[in-house]
């Protein structure tokens, strides 16, 4: 099996590790030195956190974007999660949305949602799995997240949501 960068700090999507007010990532342990990603603990428990976290940042993407623009198409979130002007990366963000057009089988400049304005999901198979094609595209051929940390950590999501716990919108 290859080991990536992703999976040697058990984050599949390589989330960044960022500051407040939208980091430090809930779960994670600290922050690699490849990169910036978080590093979330060994183990199906730091996989749950990832996913977690990765539901709460596409919401925030579509929802609530630092920048202004939201994330609305597979091109658009492709550009933020794989940005050209990282220095740290050669990252393409026209071929990282193709890639999850095709496994969704949605045009890359189509509008797509994930979660509704309150944060619940509008889709559940579709964020299934274009977190399972993100981290086929962040790792290698074939790789698949294990199905009960993808689905439990979508679960803690719905759960720190209903909770007060994330403050989604204004």
């Amino acid at each position: 099996m290859t080991i990536t960068v992703g999976l040697d700090y058990n984050n599949p999507l390589n989330l960044r590790q960022v500051p407040p007010p939208v980091g430090p990532w809930f779960g994670s342990i600290g922050k690699g030195h490849v990169n910036g990603q978080a590093v979330f603990p060994a183990g199906e428990g730091g996989l749950i956190a990832c996913f977690c976290c990765a539901c709460r940042n596409l919401y925030r993407l579509q929802h609530l974007p630092l920048s202004g623009n939201r994330a609305e198409t597979l091109a658009a979130i492709a550009a933020v999660y794989a940005p050209t002007s990282d220095p740290n990366a050669h990252n393409e963000p026209a071929v990282y949305a193709h890639f999850l057009s095709g496994k969704l089988g949605v045009s890359v400049s189509a509008p797509i949602w994930f979660f509704r304005k309150d944060g619940s999901i509008l889709d559940l198979d579709k964020l299934r799995t274009v977190f399972r094609a993100q981290c086929e595209f962040e790792n290698f051929a074939g790789y698949q997240p294990i199905p009960s940390c993808l689905d439990s950590g979508i679960a803690l999501y719905l759960r720190r949501l209903g909770q007060g716990t994330y403050v989604l919108a204004p």
